[in-house]
């Protein structure tokens, strides 16, 4: 094929102005391969019938078949089908019972296996064929009961020696099967079976215990083969190399089946599995170490037999085993003897030591006292009582990691401390313990739960870090949290130890306190916890917090506005005849706050702050979302402030803040007062340096103050959309407007921030539109547009519609990205295939259009493939967009280069996936590659086109246009199993690439991509090539140094 690609460009000599290279690549064309498959014929079944003469009783039964025809697999099935026929005539003639069976001569695959044997090198796809066709012959044989000859089955096991070690893993597998049905189907003829003397078997062990051998079918052969004979593994060397053979995670399930077979069958091995695990334990090794104690152990602890063994044997392995791993040793084969012991009354006692665990819980290593924490906490039984040594050793621990920093090791702390509260609370109700080996009294329950109360408010104190407030917080959590019972009551510690009597003012107050936290979730937290808690405040309290927050509404610090909503939430939630008042209060002010901002825009951020008014309206209705729980007193109020007050106020405020988020550059926007006072400041002589300060300072402040109360007007109206009834306090009216102000938002706003949220509050207001279109129709023509004529709007405007001025022209589009997807995600079932292939197909057709409406579909395109949702719909869409990207890359508009390459990103991502780690070399991970038979058979078109692309590449081209290609090939290897899409085409091409290019990073990726599409053996031509040619001598220093890399 390389040959053939080399005589094409010898044709074009034009393309390339090295005409020194053309002898070199003829000679490099001369080393390939021709991956063309043979043109084999076809058998005709109705000669193949005529051909068989194979002979069982007398009776001509079975096909003959020209191995080559057999390879081939229409020529298979078409045997197969054959096969299958004559079975059925043979099962209508008589039994074919054990008793009954009788020795057949298949010559055709004796053919078939010898021609195998000889001609070893078969390309990947007729193995695999081979492999399947050999499993469906012999299962059938076997459920038939039917026999081949010795000679017939030493071929055959010949092939699964020969092929357990395959590179195609369903190879492998296909041989295992067949290695299965063998060994019955040699039963039936072998009277020797069963007994020392069948040598045919005997055999058998030798060849599946050959180490330099193994691999994870050949172990899973083995398996079979010990359990048809009922036999243990022979060799002592071969169980002790099983153990050194843990290192290879691959083989860690079929070592531990084998293991546990071979140990729970013969007790007279138990001390070479003993010796060989205690050798494993103490391997140097941390990875060996690793996978013993987190895989090997579990598996072997669910053997009810070997457990038994193995607690017998506890001492040995933990004597046996470095001082530096034994304990943790020690501690995890305690967790496991409990969590599997049959009674469930086993206790940390039994297998530990108490010094041994009190030394765990002091020990330095944070893995370590985690074990032991676990150990301490968890047991099978619920009921299972907790001692006063486990009190001492829990609060030992809790104090010691009170400020623990590591989020998933804190989650596991207070898992097991509510599974410790659990065991507290369950053994507490039992009336009748008399028969529990533990003795606790409720006395030291009660004090226990007491010492949590106080080091939860010790730790509450001003100036403790986040991670102790955090920890003392989720401390009083689990001691209040209500647990929901199966008959749908409400259980708690709270009322079995009288917990709320420890509760003071004080410690009322630090959680109070809590809610002024700079962390969100300990604010949300605090507030889980007072709403738990009976209120130690009295009337007049909650009046002075209401005043307090009001006074700090008109602080412009950045975080003040979410302590005053979480204390608003506080005070309605406590004092529900107080909600009216606080609503009444915040709109007043609003209203005041607006009338100064339409004087001067500048006061949004002085001294007419409006966001945290905003903010707090949010939080207030936040705790109102589900009105068919609510008295109607508080839903008449909520509904009657938003539709009278809310509402209007929020339509006024944006029209106060939309110039500034909408402006062409929101971080820098001056308004008209602002200019003139700078005007006045330069006619005074100020300095520039100090004018430039001021103009940053106010123009920042402007900014956070505007788009903080643009994004609490978005949060209010998807509360709006969510939670009102329509069309009763939802009006056909009230909603246009909603869909008008996100609709501007998204199309016109150029603040990152603000058209996200309003991107958030459009697809509420899709969902509704569409609920409200399944349940009613809208007949007022002034109502609003539903989600399928909104998306018609979009795509007529990115066509040059009337709505063409109204899209900003920013690098990514703004909010238009959003809208469009929001569109698409939202989409009804019955509409979504439909409509998403509309919308992409007029989407990808946008060549022809102008530069900025270009970059806008690619923007658009570039969010929809990013979008997880959407991943199965835009899949069929994945081949035009490369020839979109790639096209599109040659292109000279550096505007539509640029935002091709983020859709490009997009789509690699969508279809090889992300890297779980980030990627710091050119090396692609292999869970995001794909086999050129995968890629390819799902986009053919790719195949030519790139070859095409890469033969127009000279030195004159563009490197843009190249790069993608590379990267692409990048993430593709060679697909075993087939011909028709064969990546070595593509070497010819890159070579001649690799020695014109000028660029050092695309040398480098060349060099990638060819390691990646390569197989061995091209790589091995490649090399033997290029290590002839004298580089240093031409002077040729680029192609040097790409022989180097490669």
């Amino acid at each position: 094929m390389w040959i053939r690609m080399e005589k094409s460009l010898d044709k074009q000599p034009s393309t390339l102005s090295l005409p020194s290279w053309q002898p070199y690549f003829q000679e490099l064309a001369s080393f390939s391969r021709n991956h063309q498959p043979p043109q084999l014929q076809y058998a005709n079944p109705t000669n193949l019938r005529r051909s068989r003469t194979i002979q069982l009783d007398g009776l001509t039964t079975f096909s003959r078949i020209a191995s080559r025809e057999f390879l081939h697999r229409k020529e298979a099935d078409a045997f197969n089908m054959h096969l299958q026929m004559e079975m059925s005539t043979l099962a209508n003639i008589g039994s074919f019972g054990r008793s009954s069976t009788k020795l057949a001569d298949i010559n055709s695959l004796k053919e078939l296996l010898n021609e195998v044997e000889l001609q070893s090198n078969q390309p990947h796809h007729r193995m695999h064929l081979l492999a399947d066709e050999l499993k469906r012959i012999s299962t059938t044989f076997r459920e038939r009961q039917l026999v081949f000859d010795l000679g017939l089955q030493t071929l055959l096991l010949d092939f699964c020696y020969k092929y357990f070690n395959y590179t195609l893993e369903v190879v492998n597998f296909a041989c295992v099967d067949i290695f299965f049905n063998l060994l019955h189907i040699h039963s039936l003829s072998c009277n020797d079976c069963g007994k020392e003397c069948c040598l045919f078997v005997a055999k058998m062990e030798e060849n599946l215990m050959n180490i330099p051998l193994v691999n994870k079918c050949r172990l899973k052969a083995l398996i079979i083969w010990l359990k048809f004979n009922r036999k243990c593994i022979s060799s002592r060397n071969f169980i002790e190399a099983l153990y050194l053979l843990l290192n290879n995670s691959s083989l860690i399930i079929s070592i531990s089946e084998l293991i546990i077979y071979d140990a729970s069958l013969n007790e007279d091995h138990a001390n070479i599995h003993l010796e060989s695990l205690s050798k494993a334990i103490n391997n140097p090794s941390k990875n060996v170490y690793g996978i013993v104690r987190q895989r090997l152990l579990p598996l072997l602890f669910k053997n009810a037999r070997i457990r038994k063994w193995l607690i017998a044997n506890l001492d040995f392995l933990i004597e046996h085993t470095e001082a530096e791993r034994a304990l943790e040793l020690e501690l995890i084969l305690a967790n496991l003897c409990i969590s599997y012991n049959d009674t469930n009354r086993a206790q940390w006692k039994d297998f530990i030591t108490e010094k041994h665990l009190l030394n765990a819980f002091i020990h330095a290593s944070e893995e370590l006292r985690l074990s032991a924490w676990k150990l301490l906490c968890f047991h099978p039984k619920s009921t299972w009582p907790v001692s006063s040594l486990d009190i001492c050793l829990a609060k030992i621990f809790l104090v010691s990691n009170m400020a623990e920093q590591n989020s998933s090791k804190r989650q596991e702390i207070f898992k097991g401390l509510r599974k410790l509260l659990m065991r507290i609370r369950e053994s507490a109700k039992l009336k009748s313990i008399e028969d529990l080996d533990v003795s606790f009294s409720f006395e030291e329950y009660s004090f226990f739960l007491r010492f949590l109360f106080d080091l939860a408010f010790k730790s509450l104190v001003p100036g403790a870090n986040f991670n102790r407030r955090l920890s003392a917080l989720l401390i009083l959590e689990s001691l209040y949290e209500r647990m929901k019972l199966k008959n749908g009551s409400l259980d708690t510690l709270r009322e079995d130890f009288k917990m709320d009597e420890w509760l003071t003012r004080a410690h009322y107050e630090q959680l109070l306190a809590c809610l002024d936290d700079t962390y969100l979730l300990c604010q949300s937290i605090a507030f889980g916890i007072l709403d738990q808690i009976p209120s130690l405040l009295k009337g007049s309290d909650y009046t002075n917090i209401l005043n307090q927050a009001l006074v700090q509404l008109t602080n412009i610090r950045s975080n003040v506005h979410l302590f005053v909503g979480a204390r608003l939430q506080f005070v309605c939630r406590k004092r529900p005849e107080l909600l009216e008042k606080i609503l009444s209060e915040l709109t007043l002010l609003c209203y005041e706050n607006l009338k100064k901002i339409e004087e001067s825009i500048l006061e949004i951020c002085d001294n007419a702050p409006i966001y945290p008014i905003l903010h707090s309206l949010y939080s207030i209705l936040q705790l109102y979302t589900d009105f068919s729980s609510l008295d109607p007193k508080t839903c008449e109020v909520v509904k009657g402030k938003l539709i009278s007050d809310i509402i209007p106020i929020c339509f006024r405020a944006s029209s106060l803040v939309s110039p500034i988020v909408h402006s062409l550059s929101p971080e820098g926007f001056a308004p008209d007062e602002w200019l003139d006072q700078d005007q006045r400041d330069k006619q005074n002589n100020s300095s520039l340096e100090s004018r430039v300060m001021d103009h940053n300072t106010v123009s920042q402040k402007l900014l956070i103050g505007c788009w903080r109360a643009h994004q609490n007007i978005s949060k209010i109206f998807r509360y709006v959309l969510e939670n009102l009834e329509y069309p009763n306090v939802l009006s056909v009216d009230l909603l246009q407007k909603i869909e008008d102000y996100l609709w501007l938002q998204l199309t016109e706003c150029k603040h990152c921030g603000a058209f996200e949220i309003a991107a958030v509050a459009f697809d509420s207001l899709c969902r509704r539109l569409w609920r409200i279109k399944s349940e009613s129709s809208v007949s007022d023509q002034n109502g609003p547009y539903f989600p399928e004529e909104l998306l018609d709007r979009i795509l007529e405007a990115l066509y040059g519609g009337k709505d063409i001025d109204k899209l900003c022209s920013t690098r990514r589009s703004a909010g238009l990205p959003h809208l469009v997807n929001t569109l698409l995600l939202t989409l009804p079932k019955n509409k979504s295939i439909a409509l998403v292939e509309r919308s992409l197909t007029s989407l990808l057709n946008c060549e022809k259009l102008p530069e900025l409406l270009q970059v806008h579909c690619i923007n658009v395109l570039k969010v929809v493939f990013s979008e997880t949702q959407l991943s199965e719909k835009v899949l069929p869409f994945a081949e035009k967009t490369f020839f979109l990207c790639f096209d599109g890359f040659e292109k000279s508009s550096w505007p539509v280069r640029n935002a091709l390459c983020q859709l490009y990103a997009s789509l690699v991502r969508r279809i090889f996936g992300s890297s779980r780690v980030a990627q710091r070399t050119l090396q692609i991970q292999d869970s995001c590659m794909k086999s050129s038979f995968d890629f390819f058979t799902r986009f053919p078109g790719l195949f030519t086109y790139l070859h095409r692309k890469l033969y127009e590449y000279d030195s004159t081209s563009s490197e843009f246009t190249i790069f993608p290609i590379m990267i692409l090939l990048c993430h593709l290897f060679p697909s075993p199993t087939e011909t028709k899409y064969q990546l070595s085409v593509y070497i010819p091409g890159l070579v001649r690439i690799l020695f014109v290019c000028k660029s050092e990073k695309l040398r480098e990726l060349i060099i990638a991509a060819l390691i990646s599409i390569s197989e061995f053996v091209d790589l091995e031509k490649l090399f033997n090539w290029t290590l002839k040619k004298d580089f240093v001598k031409r002077n040729d220093w680029n192609s040097f140094e790409a022989v180097l890399l490669l």
